[in-house]
């Protein structure tokens, strides 16, 4: 056989193999954060999930039932699951931290006009990244280094076209003609690790940069430590992997090379370790359609609240989320930090419902006489047009408060808050539905407490405002003025 015979046979070989790895791989599911922000007042754990496919693709149209939660490895009883609500990263609209470290150093330059620049087309693939994002909110930050250091391309900032801007500036490295004067020129190691380990330090100082971090390492490994220092690169890894994991930074590395691969078994460890993804580019001209996919990977992560008020509070617990995918596969991840969850205040409502049953029911009887008296003495003061117009709705529940809207979709309705939280947002299920393209799915909620209404932002993407402040959490006044998305609402106790 033909010496191109056999090697092309040995790639096809190696392609199936790899293919057939892929494939035994399966679906994955890496469980990224548990926000337990809102579970002492509403009973809502936060999963940001990724459920991916072998290739590394976002899993799409996963339904809620098929996930089952975990506390210690023990399932939480179905019972205990009040309600589970899936939706993605794009769609809960919160912001996050995109870092990007890249090279021109000379390993990642053509020798000549007729090969790929690995540089070039890392940088299309970059600005086709950032493109992708669309209208996400996102703090970006590039970072280059080659053999003469490390350089801030764009320092962290919101405003993405500027950041294009700065990276379409980027000029191409000359070629290296192949010549014997350039044979001679011996390609000097950048200082990789050095520069891998500054850039994830800096990350982690800036207090300023959201919860959720990513850095997108571009790079054939190639560092510092060669020959016999290689053993160095152990040592130095393992700091970076720990700054990392400590300032909750997650690696998508990127390994792409012209000449040498011996170094990309460190990246594959450095994605891992920070529970990030690994991708080796074997043909250069791949890594542009690689980084630029990443984007949509990051925007379709999953965020699931489940409320399921209740849970151990006294000492930090193991978290865990199985699923079942549409692939029909079983896919499951433990949170890697033991989580304290607060507790909640459904233990407390029992006790005062049970302390409090028999007096509650004496009040009850005399509020509902007085309710009726109330309702006869208005039945008897009525104008007489409001009897020719036909019966008007009065609310005769025990509590007081009302929203009155005055613009949007439901201008002039009336909405009379009788129970313990209502929902407000554009979603069928909410108390209150405003078809608004202004209003989130689940914009906000009022809670009754002591027969104080308590009015909180659910991470609107448009804000809730009162009297023309925008508020997370406020109590609400008689008369104070509410907006949501572009419906105002005057609220009153009657």
């Amino acid at each position: 056989m033909p010496r191109s015979a056999r090697i092309a046979s040995l790639v096809g070989l190696l392609a199936a193999t790899w293919a057939s790895l892929a494939a035994a791989q399966g679906d994955r599911m890496l469980l990224d954060y548990v926000d337990t922000a809102a579970y002492e007042k509403m009973g809502v754990l936060r999963y940001y999930v990724d459920i991916l496919d072998p290739s590394n693709k976002p899993i799409e149209k996963q339904e809620p039932k098929l996930l089952s939660f975990f506390v210690n490895n023990e399932p939480v009883p179905l019972e205990k699951v009040l309600s589970v609500e899936l939706r993605t990263f794009a769609e809960v609209g919160e912001e996050f931290a995109v870092g990007v470290l890249f090279t021109n150093y000379r390993g990642y330059v053509t020798r000549s006009a007729g090969e790929a620049s690995l540089f070039g087309l890392a940088k299309n693939g970059i600005r086709a990244f950032i493109t992708s994002l669309g209208k996400q909110k996102i703090r970006l930050g590039v970072e280059l280094y080659n053999e003469g250091g490390r350089e801030p391309v764009v320092e962290f900032t919101t405003n993405l076209k500027n950041a294009e801007q700065a990276i379409d500036s980027l000029p191409e490295p000359v070629f290296l003609e192949e010549t014997a004067e350039a044979g001679d020129v011996k390609t000097k190691a950048p200082d990789f690790y050095r520069h891998l380990d500054d850039t994830v330090k800096k990350m982690a100082g800036l207090d300023d940069l959201p919860r959720r971090r990513i850095l997108i390492v571009v790079s054939d490994g190639l560092g510092e430590y060669t020959g016999a220092r290689k053993v160095l690169i152990d040592r130095k890894l393992e700091g970076v992997i720990e700054s990392a994991v400590d300032a909750g930074i997650k690696v998508y590395a990127f390994g792409a090379f012209l000449q040498d691969d011996q170094f990309l078994p460190y990246l594959s460890r450095l994605a891992e370790r920070t529970h990030g993804i690994y991708q080796r580019v074997d043909e250069p001209e791949a890594i542009e359609g690689a980084i630029r996919d990443l984007a949509p990977q990051l925007l379709k992560q999953y965020v699931v609240d489940v409320k399921v008020p209740g849970l151990p509070s006294e000492d930090k617990v193991t978290l865990r989320m199985d699923a079942e995918t549409p692939n029909k596969e079983k896919v499951s991840a433990a949170y890697p930090k033991q989580v304290k969850i607060p507790p909640t205040p459904t233990d407390w409502k029992k006790i005062l419902t049970w302390v409090g049953i028999g007096v509650g029911s004496l009040v009850g009887l005399i509020f509902f006489i007085w309710m009726i008296r109330k309702i006869g003495q208005w039945r008897s003061n009525r104008p007489a047009e409001q009897e020719e117009s036909g019966p008007v709705y009065v609310h005769s529940g025990p509590d007081k408060g009302r929203l009155r809207v005055k613009t949007g979709p439901l201008a002039g309705e009336i909405f009379y808050l009788t129970e313990e939280i209502t929902t407000i947002g554009s979603l069928d299920g909410n108390g209150i539905i405003i078809r608004d393209e202004g209003v989130s799915k689940r914009h906000a909620g009022i809670k009754i407490e002591e027969m104080r209404y308590e009015l909180a932002d659910f991470n609107s993407t448009n804000g809730t405002w009162v009297n023309g402040r925008k508020i997370n959490k406020q109590f609400l006044r008689d008369g104070d003025e509410v907006r949501i998305g572009n419906t105002e609402m005057t609220f009153s106790l009657k």
